[in-house]
């Protein structure tokens, strides 16, 4: 587990969204996505 991994999904849960996580984070959402689906493996 990374640090980046987690900030995404707490990004995600916040915001209910992975498009709203992502522009928060200035990342685009398919790195938010593989983000988490890194966490989960």
């Amino acid at each position: 587990m990374e640090f980046n991994q987690l900030e995404s999904f707490l990004s995600v849960v916040k915001h209910k969204s992975f498009s709203k996580a992502a522009k928060e984070m200035y990342l685009t959402q398919p790195t938010v996505s593989n983000n988490i689906q890194n966490l989960e493996r």
